[in-house]
């Protein structure tokens, strides 16, 4: 999903047949045609959850009862990535929009990674809310380097739930 539409982005799979997971007969490589997306420009500062563009131990999961998508962790160590975002160099904080695991005291990490400008990384405890429902917005400090960088975050345990991530300007 880039900017509200879905789209076929260029790619190359490669899939592998065989009589088991364990014995591969063959493969062959599969070349996807579609468009090559720029890097990711967040206007406003905010990048949906649910727009990530690689995952594991995380499945979508609703916003409120009535609408809206976000991910949810199901497991330890489940994590979201945006690929490519550009980095404006007002933008020097952001904040993580959570909800879930049982009022329980959680630790959600947020990494940065630029070519050639190495990780950083801003690890942030936060008491959840009990609710699946009930949101709140956590300030997270993550050294942001002006340019096209990759966001993770890394969930500590299953039920945390993120709904956006919003790049706050230096006031």
């Amino acid at each position: 999903m880039v900017s509200g539409r879905r789209v076929t982005e260029a790619a190359e799979h490669v899939l592998w047949a065989g009589p088991s997971s364990q014995v591969v007969a063959t493969r062959a490589a599969l070349r996807v045609l579609g468009e090559v997306l720029p890097p990711r420009r967040p206007g406003a500062g905010s990048i949906r959850a649910e727009h990530f563009d690689e995952c594991d131990g995380v499945v979508l999961s609703d916003e409120t009862r009535e609408a809206g998508t976000v991910v949810e962790s199901n497991a330890a160590g489940g994590w979201v990535l945006f690929r490519d975002v550009d980095v404006d160099p007002r933008f020097v904080m952001c904040t993580l929009r959570l909800a879930g695991s049982g009022g329980e005291s959680v630790v959600v990490e947020l990494r940065a990674v630029g070519p050639g400008t190495g990780e950083s990384a801003s690890v942030v405890p936060v008491e959840c809310p009990r609710g699946p429902y009930d949101w709140q917005e956590v300030p997270v400090r993550v050294p942001l380097r002006p340019g096209v960088s990759d966001l993770r975050v890394v969930f500590d345990r299953p039920g945390v739930r993120l709904a956006e991530l919003v790049l706050h300007a230096r006031s």
